[in-house]
């Protein structure tokens, strides 16, 4: 598990993660030497909190971010997808009339650079 390399990544204490996530040090401590593993609830906090997978978070892949898939469906339902900076995919079914607001805005919006 990749704990202690994004506790520190992101510059927490093993005792302030701990208190952040609301369980004990020691537990904490024994999650980061292998002696114990989060419940699948508690790892989906922790990967939410530093903006990864679950999958990467237990070192089964390399890609940090969530990868997000939209099927047939939501294509066809106007579905928009949001990451949020906490790593968080929103969606949203949209109606006609948002569609056309959002295409308004982003028309005046500058492109990104392809390194973002």
């Amino acid at each position: 598990m990749r704990l202690k390399e994004l506790r520190e990544e992101f510059g927490y204490s093993q005792k302030g993660f701990a208190s952040l996530i609301g369980v004990p040090a020691n537990t904490y401590n024994q999650w980061e030497k292998g002696n114990r593993q989060p419940d699948f609830q508690m790892m989906s906090k922790i990967a939410d909190i530093f903006g990864v997978s679950i999958d990467y978070l237990l070192g089964r892949t390399d890609e940090k971010k969530p990868s997000v898939e939209i099927n047939d469906e939501e294509l066809d339902a106007n579905v928009l997808v949001i990451r949020g900076r906490d790593g968080r995919y929103i969606r949203k079914v949209l109606t006609d009339e948002e569609i056309k607001s959002f295409e308004t805005l982003f028309k005046n919006l500058p492109d990104l650079p392809d390194d973002v």
